[in-house]
């Protein structure tokens, strides 16, 4: 996490915790905090400034772990969305037109994967923070039921990763997730995550087009250009190094999961779009793993 004079943004992982935590029945969390701070977290308060860990969304302890903590100034604005109270959350010290610039987009990307994907949680999280005092990026936190990051000033990545982590509360995190049973597919959750991004933000309007995976093809070709050795098929991630499995997971990834978006539009009656939303109907929330392939 990360702690300076101005805000906190941690998550549960801060705490010291006994060897049988998996096997706490209540949690119980109490915050002490400066007057003018305020405690910002997905767990639900019970009183001033405690909050008790429920098991509504998944475990007590991987709520605990997983779960944003936020401490300091921030507004809170919530609006809800199918049956999830959506938060935002955004540093008080920021201009009125930048918080509401941030609610607005947040609202819309949140929006598109409930109204895509019928992605409906109960409650999502999500937290803008400053960056450091040095200006560095800073832990940010990202699990089922929320994400936080900087956004000091509005840039459109920050609004592609929002998106990418709302796909992976979709295609991995527990609880609310798919379980993938073939390891040979496990390249899809980071594909298909940051296919989506780009989608995603075209249409809510953010980005005015999916100029984005035109970027992501150059850089393919300029990547492959620079030796075959570099590059590996995708079932075979497991056997790539760091660099490898970056270039996997965001640039090829994503470019065959486009291939096949176009490929279900030219052969079936259904989009790739209506598949991911049938799947996740079906085996969603840790339900039962399933097999891309059949």
């Amino acid at each position: 996490g990360y702690a300076d004079a101005d805000f906190v943004t941690v998550d549960g992982r801060i705490f010291i915790l006994p060897n049988d935590s998996a096997d706490l029945e209540k949690i119980t969390i109490r915050f002490k905090v400066a007057p003018h701070w305020q405690v910002h977290t997905a767990f639900r308060s019970i009183g001033h400034h405690y909050y008790r860990v429920t098991d509504l969304y998944g475990s007590k302890l991987t709520q605990l772990i997983q779960g944003a903590i936020l401490l300091g100034p921030f507004e809170t604005r919530e609006v809800k969305i199918g049956n999830t109270r959506l938060t935002v959350l955004m540093y008080t010290h920021w201009p009125v037109a930048h918080r509401n610039q941030l609610f607005d987009k947040s609202v819309r990307v949140y929006r598109f994967f409930y109204d895509t994907f019928g992605f409906d949680p109960g409650r999502y999280f999500i937290g803008w923070t400053p960056k450091s005092k040095s200006g560095d990026k800073i832990y940010t936190t990202s699990w089922g039921y929320g994400s936080t990051m900087e956004m000091p000033t509005d840039t459109q990545r920050n609004y592609e990763l929002l998106a990418h982590r709302i796909a992976h509360a979709i295609n991995r995190y527990h609880p609310v997730g798919l379980v993938n049973n073939q390891r040979e597919d496990d390249w899809f959750e980071e594909g298909w995550a940051s296919y989506i991004e780009a989608i995603a933000l075209q249409r809510v309007g953010i980005t005015p087009d999916q100029a984005k995976f035109n970027q992501l093809y150059t850089y393919y070709i300029n990547y492959r250009q620079r030796g075959y050795e570099l590059d590996l098929p995708l079932a075979d991630e497991a056997k790539a190094n760091a660099n490898t499995a970056e270039f996997l997971h965001y640039t090829k990834g994503p470019l065959i999961v486009k291939h096949l978006e176009v490929y279900f539009t030219q052969h079936s009656n259904r989009s790739l779009e209506y598949c991911i939303r049938d799947l996740y109907k079906k085996f969603g929330r840790y339900r039962e793993s399933f097999a891309l392939r059949v």
